[in-house]
């Protein structure tokens, strides 16, 4: 593991797991590379939103990920 990288030890049932692993087999894509794509698309904490992007996300304001 490179000094710029952090570990991250998740707790899954049995079935996420395995819906993870066989999404990430289908885009031929790793489980982390999934995970880092959803977390890529997380909103910046630090960036204001306009009142009408707020209105358009679900409750708790994070963009929705497809299954």
């Amino acid at each position: 593991m490179d000094n710029n990288e952090n570990s991250i030890n998740l707790r899954v049932e049995e079935s996420r797991h395995q819906k993870l692993r066989d999404v990430a087999k289908e885009r031929k894509k790793t489980m982390t590379q999934l995970i880092e794509d959803w977390i890529d698309r997380l909103p910046n904490p630090n960036k204001e939103i306009s009142v009408a992007e707020a209105a358009l996300r679900p409750e708790g304001g994070f963009p929705s990920v497809g299954d």
